[in-house]
């Protein structure tokens, strides 16, 4: 991971051809992996 944002919006900086894959990181994995401020769960982004 390069770094964590908290902002689903962030999402809209990428462009769609450097996407890679994109993994939904469930809540309780979230918080176990990346701390408290993760109880909806996560997006992990994998770029070209």
């Amino acid at each position: 991971m390069n770094h964590a944002q908290r902002n689903p919006g962030s999402l809209r900086n990428y462009s769609a051809g450097t996407i890679r894959e994109l993994r939904f990181i469930s809540p309780s994995d979230a918080t176990t992996r990346f701390g408290s401020g993760f109880q909806g769960g996560a997006i992990e982004v994998f770029l070209e």
